[in-house]
Formats: C-alpha cells, sequence, structure tokens
C-alpha cells in the first residue's frame, strides 16, 4: 500500500476526504486516517493497481479553464512537493487558461490520445479536481479505474456521493 500519511496530509491540504474505491484501501486506510469515505463504483467490482507505484506524482487532465482551480492546484503541489516527497504534477488539455510550467509542474497544451495519456497515468499516484462549481467529474473516475488516488474539492458533487453499507 502507498504512504497513508503522504495520502492524509495530501487530503488535508486539498481539503477533502480520502475517497476509497476498494474494502482493502478502505480497511488500509482507516487505521490512520479519520476522514475517510468508501466509494463502491459498480456492485461487486473492486479496482486495483497492477503497478505500486511511489513516485507521488499527481495529474489533472481536461479543460484548462478558471473554473477548474488550476491555479490553486499548481500552487498547493509547489508548497508541498518537498515536505510531502511528490515528484511531477502533470496538467494535460486545452483552455484559455495560462499556466506556467517549471521543472516539477509539467503543462501538456493539447488533447492526447488515449495511450500518449495512459503513458503518463502511469507515471502518477494521484488525479486531481479541485473545482468548486462543478459536480461529477469523469476524469476522477477515469484516474481512479487507472489504480489512482483522487483529490477533490470539498465542495464537489463527487465529495457526497458516497454508497455506505
Amino acid at each position: 500500500m502507498r504512504n497513508p500519511l503522504i495520502i492524509n496530509t495530501l487530503c488535508k491540504i486539498f481539503n477533502s476526504k480520502c475517497i476509497c474505491t476498494t474494502r482493502s484501501q478502505y480497511k488500509y486506510f482507516s487505521k490512520s486516517i479519520k476522514d475517510i469515505t468508501l466509494v463502491r463504483i459498480v456492485e461487486g467490482f473492486e479496482i486495483t493497481s497492477t503497478k505500486e507505484r511511489k513516485d507521488g506524482s499527481i495529474i489533472f487532465f481536461g479543460r484548462l479553464e478558471q473554473i477548474k482551480n488550476i491555479r490553486s492546484i499548481i500552487n498547493i503541489f509547489l508548497n508541498a512537493q518537498d515536505k510531502l516527497g511528490l515528484s511531477k504534477l502533470y496538467i494535460v488539455g486545452e483552455g484559455s487558461i495560462e499556466l506556467k510550467e517549471s521543472s516539477r509542474v509539467r503543462i501538456i497544451r493539447k488533447w492526447l490520445t488515449k495511450a500518449e495519456l495512459k503513458k503518463i497515468i502511469e507515471k502518477c499516484d494521484f488525479v486531481v479536481n479541485a473545482t468548486h462549481e462543478e459536480g461529477y467529474s469523469l476524469q476522477i473516475f477515469e484516474g481512479i479505474s487507472s489504480g489512482l488516488y483522487p483529490l477533490v474539492s470539498s465542495s464537489g458533487l463527487l465529495y457526497n456521493y458516497n454508497l455506505k453499507r
């Protein structure tokens, strides 16, 4: 399992719950993380990652617009990267917002093919969405289905989507 301290700290920084997609994740992380939710995506189906990744990279992919709160994602990442051992932040997509790339923030200003995006996702541990105005995010579910841990804004619809047994 990935380091629960990193995940717990990221959840606090992004002011979000730790959202687990499998019972094994929930059981493991509930020992150290107080604000945790088990999200059931498909009944009887557990998503598992076949590759253990440890570099702490984060990806955002989607429209590069003000509503997505991408500048906040970048600022939080830059402030927390060394403390949490985060490697890189990938921002992928097209849009009108101007963003500045750095050695640890890679901006890819184009729509990628599924194969190209998959290569970047395979380098990452987390998928992030910090919008305060939009609800349901396919981007987050695509990240989860690729074995990434979701980091979401506490004000979006996904935060409230909790199917407990």
